[in-house]
């Protein structure tokens, strides 16, 4: 049985993450977690710039922003907020800003800790479009 299933979806607007969102039972730490969640936002998904964010943030999720960026609110404002964490995939046209840096140290917003829920490899959340196969075209570093 799934602890934590969901589509969550704007036709227009923004998603804002107000707190940290986590599933029940961590895919990190429990391989077999049926906890999915998926986010669309025909927006961006916008990390909020408040209280509950100030000191890190972690984020369970397959975030797709199709019309723009997976961003971090008020970015290049502040001290540094420390890590954002996001476990599950992150899909945007444009890669949003998630801090600034000098000489190589964080000045403000969050240093980013990307980790893939290979679970996406075979099932994902509900209605999130998927692919049986990518197939990389092109590749730039």
């Amino acid at each position: 049985f799934y602890m934590i299933v969901g589509l969550v979806a704007t036709d227009g607007g923004d998603i804002f993450i107000e707190d940290n969102l986590v599933y029940s039972e961590d895919p990190r730490t429990i391989p077999g977690s049926q906890d999915v969640l998926g986010l669309i936002s025909q927006g961006d998904v916008i990390v909020a710039d408040n209280v509950a964010n100030q000191t890190d943030c972690e984020i369970h999720a397959a975030i797709m922003a199709l019309d723009n960026s997976f961003v971090v609110q008020n970015h290049s404002s502040g001290t540094p907020r420390g890590t954002l964490t996001v476990v599950g995939s992150v899909i945007q046209r444009d890669r949003g800003d998630r801090g600034t840096y000098a000489g190589g140290v964080l000045v403000t917003g969050y240093e980013p800790d990307w980790q893939y829920d290979r679970r996406y490899l075979s099932v994902g959340p509900p209605f999130f479009p998927l692919l049986p196969r990518a197939v990389v075209l092109s590749w730039e570093e």
